[in-house]
C-alpha cells in the first residue's frame, strides 16, 4: 500500500480535501506494549496507544518501516499512522489504539520504536 506520511510541520500547505485522503502520523505516542506468543506459531503482538488533537482518526495502524538491511542494534521502527477526520475540532483530544501482529519476527529483534509526529517511544525486549 502506498501512502503519504505527513506530520504537523508539513500539513499547513494542504487543502482539507487532500488532507483527509492521506495517512499521517498521530500526534503523540503514549504507551507501547509487547506480547510474545510461541505456539502454534511464533508471533509478536505490538500495541500502541496515542493521541490526536481531533476526533475521528481512522483507521489507526502501525506501519513497519522498510529496511534494506536489518538494523544492527535490532531495534525496528514503526510509524503510528491514521487518516485525518474531515473536520478538525480544535481543543479536542482523542485516544487512538493500534495493534500490529508480527509473525516470524526477526531473530535479531531487540526493541521496537513507535514514532508519532511529536515524539517516539522505545520498548526494549527483556532477554
Amino acid at each position: 500500500m502506498h501512502y503519504a506520511l505527513l506530520n504537523r510541520r508539513n500539513i499547513s500547505a494542504l487543502t482539507m480535501e487532500t488532507l483527509t485522503q492521506v495517512l499521517h502520523q498521530v500526534e503523540e505516542v503514549n504507551s507501547v506494549k509487547l506480547h510474545f506468543k510461541e505456539l502454534p506459531q511464533r508471533e509478536l503482538r505490538i500495541s500502541a496507544v496515542g493521541q490526536c488533537t481531533a476526533e475521528g482518526w481512522v483507521p489507526p495502524k502501525l506501519k513497519l518501516r522498510t529496511y534494506d538491511f536489518p538494523p544492527i542494534d535490532g531495534t525496528y521502527d514503526f510509524d503510528f499512522i491514521a487518516q485525518a477526520p474531515k473536520a478538525l475540532t480544535p481543543g479536542l483530544v482523542e485516544a487512538v489504539i493500534a495493534v500490529y501482529k508480527w509473525s516470524n519476527y526477526p531473530e535479531n529483534l531487540r526493541g521496537i520504536r513507535i514514532h508519532g509526529s511529536e515524539n517516539s517511544l522505545l520498548k526494549m525486549i527483556q532477554l
